[in-house]
């Protein structure tokens, strides 16, 4: 394996991870300034619970968020040395760079998706009367869409045989399962 593909791995890893967190603070803050008074989510905008006292307090520096980056970048370049150290294992890292990347790209989906939510939230009318949402119906909706992308990469895996496909269809099904756990603890 090429270093280029490293090199592409590890840059476009940082940026999705880092559009994760940024579009998390950004739609925290429109939710705070537009949609606080129509919406409520127990428990915070935030679902994971590492991450959920900084995007609370709207924190745009987060050492925890560094030190996941760093840790995953350095996975990620352990993994290609590895595989790159033994014949055959190419797959491999298609699988796991899949796994990290395709879930944190149903989460840019998820940002786009509530960003223009929000940006219509500004406009005077456009909500109206309250809603609630429970932790636990909170988790459940995005594990039910986590495991449906499951499903959908899963169906690209077998028509494409792409591995890094199959480790995203891997990565959005782990990520529904922890959500869903997550959900009956709340309850």
């Amino acid at each position: 394996m090429s270093e280029a593909i490293l090199i592409l791995a590890l840059a476009v890893w940082a940026i999705i991870y880092i559009a994760d967190y940024y579009g998390t603070l950004y739609t925290a803050r429109l939710y705070q300034a537009y949609g606080r008074e129509y919406i409520s989510f127990d428990g915070g905008l935030e679902l994971n619970p590492l991450f959920q006292d900084d995007i609370d307090h709207l924190r745009a520096f987060s050492p925890r968020f560094l030190s996941h980056l760093a840790l995953s970048l350095a996975l990620i370049l352990f993994t290609w040395l590895l595989c790159n150290a033994t014949s055959g294992l190419n797959w491999f890292f298609a699988l796991f760079v899949g796994n990290l990347m395709l879930p944190e790209a149903v989460m840019l989906i998820r940002h786009l998706r509530n960003l223009a939510f929000f940006t219509m939230a500004k406009r005077p009318g456009s909500l109206r009367g309250r809603i609630e949402y429970s932790r636990p119906l909170a988790l459940i909706h995005s594990a039910t869409e986590m495991l449906g992308f499951a499903l959908l990469f899963l169906f690209m895996f077998i028509v494409t045989g792409s591995w890094f496909v199959l480790g995203g269809a891997f990565g959005c099904a782990m990520a529904g399962l922890r959500h869903s756990m997550w959900a009956r603890k709340s309850t």
